[in-house]
């Protein structure tokens, strides 16, 4: 830093530190000891311990020597500036007064009763305070006045003022300016304060203090709202495009680019036609016509995209007007992807074609045995018992005859919809895996490894109500619903199933060999509607996880961490 424009900002008697030794001092200060720079770096130097406790301690007394051979106290400020550390003087003898330079009556007159703090610095030193500066930092004009400013700033602060000062002090002209500046009171509070200011005669710093702590506190609530906002914006599960009334892309959400493809920068100020089929995009400019001619939502509309690798995703959207101040600035636009529901959609129309032609094939049958009325009763309970069975089968497992996946998960919305319901009811759920079943697949051979299933599903099925749901979740992993069921009875029931299983012997066809099996559960449970079906899952399987983490044979309860 240019130790001359330090002189005129921060104080007239400044001291360099490069580490623990002085490598430059201030003319004002070189002056008014009466000794040259040499010899007083060569006293520092000698006393570096004096000064070591200052450079630590920020705030501080220092003594130099005088021409005459006595020793001069000074009080000290220390600030860390550029990577070097300034020691900063005030002589504690008193300041001068600026008198007829600027005129302290008429300054009074104008500024004792402002609403705004005023300071004036004469090279750094405070020689002129309002009431209302010194309201601000808590401190009587008598220990105010003829102290460096800097001793008032707050230590992380400093540097900042000093730059500022600097970049003004080097302009060259008295144009008044402006900086934000942390001020520390009398009381230790750290307070935000906009200094409105500028240079008089050159070395005069003149400046209006204005307190903005509640604005930097609004400023950061502002803020914190903003990453929060952002946050959710990112997270959401559903696409979400800010669209321009000529349907370009204003912003867009992390779960878009993701799903097409592109990053945001790509994204953003692109067509949204740019990223559909060419034939969707007459539907849409019609639906989006509409959309801000008469004001209506879209709501379930359907659109097919294009992403950055050629593959073409079904979407479901809604869409709304966003408006400002009475004027339709654009529109907001969510959308899911239902790729794999219009597939499962498609897949059950083909099959209903297929029912559809058997129930024709049927009736032919029936209207052909109608002739007959004894083969015709018969041919209708057979056709009743086929039903039946085919009912059954849709919704059976074909291996261990319990309820299959896609019935569990039915069951399970229905379950957690009438707890949601009944906020005193509730449900648990048990997540069931047999441990290290490979090995019997692997030693014994998959028919024994099946006879294992069935054989174990008969003993879920044996230890469980009748209102009870017993499923194979897939693979070795079963599923049991328990309606009305507390996690201390859902926790015995899976302690009666573990110790079942591991009390039973399981004999592998054509040998004289018998496999004991365990089995790991997890356990959790829904009594209110501040979760659904997809996190009483998780919490089970996440207990069921915690469960072969400890070694497995054992049950495992889900409690929030």
């Amino acid at each position: 830093m240019d130790i001359d424009i330090a002189q005129k900002i921060i104080s007239p008697y400044i001291i360099v530190f490069e580490g623990s030794k002085s490598n430059c001092i201030s003319k004002d200060l070189v002056s008014k000891l009466g000794l040259n720079e040499i010899d007083i770096k060569d006293f520092i130097n000698k006393n570096s311990s004096d000064f070591l406790s200052v450079l630590d301690g920020g705030l501080g007394k220092v003594s130099l020597p005088t021409k005459d051979g006595n020793l001069l106290a000074f009080q000290s400020i220390t600030t860390e500036f550029n990577e070097t550390k300034l020691v900063v003087l005030s002589d504690t003898g008193g300041f001068n007064e600026f008198a007829s330079d600027i005129g302290v009556d008429m300054l009074s007159s104008i500024v004792e009763g402002s609403s705004n703090g005023c300071v004036i610095m004469d090279k750094g030193t405070i020689i002129y305070t309002n009431p209302r500066f010194n309201k601000i930092v808590g401190y009587n004009p008598d220990e105010i006045l003829g102290k460096p400013f800097l001793m008032f700033v707050a230590t992380g602060s400093r540097a900042d003022f000093i730059s500022a000062c600097t970049v003004d002090a080097k302009g060259g002209d008295d144009r008044p300016f402006s900086w934000d500046v942390i001020l520390s009171t009398k009381s230790g509070r750290r307070i935000y304060v906009n200094m409105f200011g500028g240079w008089y005669k050159g070395h005069l710093l003149w400046a209006v203090i204005t307190d903005i702590t509640d604005r930097k506190k609004l400023q950061g609530s502002l803020r914190n709202v903003e990453d929060k906002f952002s946050e959710l914006f990112d997270r959401s599960p559903a696409g979400i495009l800010y669209l321009t009334p000529r349907g370009y892309i204003r912003d867009c959400n992390r779960f878009v680019c993701n799903l097409i493809g592109y990053n945001k920068e790509e994204i953003k100020g692109a067509l949204f036609t740019k990223f559909i089929s060419s034939s969707e995009e007459a539907p849409l400019r019609d639906d989006f016509g509409r959309l801000y001619t008469e004001s209506t939502e879209i709501r379930g509309k359907q659109c097919e995209l294009i992403t950055n690798q050629g593959k073409h995703i079904i979407i479901e959207y809604n869409a709304q007007i966003i408006t400002r101040k009475g004027h339709k600035i654009g529109a907001l636009m969510m959308f899911t992807d239902i790729t794999e529901k219009k597939a499962l959609e498609n897949e059950l129309l083909a099959k209903n074609a297929e029912m559809e032609k058997t129930l024709w094939e049927m009736t032919e049958m029936k209207d052909a045995l109608e002739a007959r009325a004894e083969e015709l009763t018969s041919a209708t309970e057979q056709l009743r018992e086929l039903n039946k069975k085919l009912s059954l089968l849709s919704i059976t497992d074909g291996l261990t005859e319990l309820y299959n996946h896609r019935y569990f998960q039915e069951r399970l919305d229905e379950e957690v919809s009438r707890v949601q319901r009944y906020k005193e009811d509730c449900v648990s759920l048990l997540m069931l895996d047999i441990d290290d079943f490979k090995k019997v697949n692997d030693c014994w051979g998959h028919q024994n490894g099946d006879m294992v299933l069935k054989r174990l599903a008969r003993i879920l099925v044996d230890n469980v109500r009748n209102i009870d749901i017993v499923a194979r979740y897939g693979g070795e992993e079963f599923a049991i619903i328990l309606p009305k069921t507390d996690i201390e009875d859902a926790y015995l029931v899976g302690r009666r199933i573990c110790e079942e299983i591991a009390s039973t012997s399981f004999i592998i066809k054509d040998t004289d060999t018998a496999v004991n099996l365990t089995v790991s559960i997890g356990v959790a449970t829904l009594k209110d509607d501040k979760n659904d079906k997809a996190d009483l899952i998780k919490m089970a399987d996440d207990a069921l996880y915690k469960a072969k983490a400890k070694g497995k044979n054992c049950i495992e309860i889900w409690r929030r961490d």
